[in-house]
């Protein structure tokens, strides 16, 4: 099992398959409580974390279903597990919503939904931003936001917020290259910077 685990096989099929192996072993032993190793956890772990960044919602879902099975009694995995019981409810509120939008049928939405699905993303760009230095990289964050952009609703909160952190830093770095007197690249920091609070308000 630790080793199926360890080569990240989490969708092997039928007598291979994570929930037939405990559920063998279980059948056998009835108090048989499955301990991961930690390497096991450290790999599952980052293979949730890319596909969070992914927004790969088949891989999440794959991947709640493996920790509700293999990491219950691994207390480590606690806040993940916890946090994957929050985002599966989430992932099948996106889907649902996604469902209906392409049947033409009217629907709300799901915000709250969207926030916890979205949180880990919103988190990084923030992490990001706080160690931008110098223009380049401020623009590199923008166009990571921008792709995300087209997969949310204008007014979903955690983007306007970035957004408007985004306009600050910005119009900030158009005034330092003001006080260079590099006035083609201060206007050009400051149309951005105004363009993001445009949009934002």
């Amino acid at each position: 099992m630790n080793l199926l685990l360890l080569q990240g096989r989490y969708n092997e099929k039928d007598d291979n398959s994570i929930e037939k192996i405990i559920g063998d072993l279980s059948f056998v032993d009835p108090t048989f409580k499955f301990q991961p190793e930690d390497e096991v956890f450290t790999i599952y772990n980052d293979s949730f974390n890319l596909a969070l960044t992914d927004h790969n919602v088949d891989r999440i879902t794959l991947l709640i279903t493996v920790g509700e099975l293999a990491f219950t009694h691994y207390a480590d995995a606690k806040p993940l597990l916890d946090f994957g019981k929050k985002m599966k409810s989430s992932v099948a509120e996106l889907a649902k919503y996604n469902e209906d939008i392409e049947a033409g049928r009217s629907t709300n939405y799901p915000y709250e939904a969207a926030e916890v699905f979205y949180k880990s993303t919103f988190t990084q760009f923030n992490y990001d931003l706080s160690l931008v230095v110098n223009p380049k990289e401020l623009m590199k964050i923008d166009d990571k936001i921008g792709e995300l952009e087209a997969q949310l609703p204008t007014d979903f909160s955690p983007l306007i917020a970035i957004k408007k952190k985004m306009a600050g830093s910005y119009l900030n770095y158009g005034n330092q290259y003001l006080e260079k007197r590099n006035f083609k690249t201060a206007r050009q920091l400051i149309k951005r910077g105004n363009e993001l609070y445009t949009l934002i308000n």
